[in-house]
């Protein structure tokens, strides 16, 4: 499972709506990689996976890869503001506040994130 921060979107070659990682990513990528205990999924998925895709029209899911434009990170990054005043599941909070901190500099890159579950 990984967060990809794009740096930039020139140039790069796409799968339908989907930047792939170019080769060179040492300067054009971020990559946090995380793992949520499958014991956890049914958690994440009530927890994440489910409002962020009613919320975003968005295609999250385990085992699947989704790109959040600029856009929809500043709609991801209202949902984590509000999602991180609660109590949240210790297992799940790493990777919130990395996608909050990724959606952020997507927004001010005018790029966006790949979440690959």
């Amino acid at each position: 499972m990984w967060v990809v921060l794009f740096l930039d979107l020139d140039n790069l070659e796409y799968y339908g709506y989907i930047p792939e990682i170019p080769e060179d990513r040492e300067s054009r990528v971020e990559i946090y990689r995380f793992d949520i205990p499958r014991e956890y999924w049914d958690c994440f998925e009530k927890d994440f996976i489910n409002p962020v895709d009613g919320q975003l029209d968005a295609l999250i899911d385990i085992g699947d890869v989704d790109f959040l434009n600029a856009d929809k990170c500043k709609k991801i990054i209202e949902w984590l503001d509000d999602r991180l005043t609660k109590p949240t599941p210790p297992v799940l909070k790493p990777f919130y506040e990395k996608l909050r901190e990724y959606s952020f500099r997507a927004v001010e890159l005018n790029t966006g994130v790949e979440i690959q579950l």
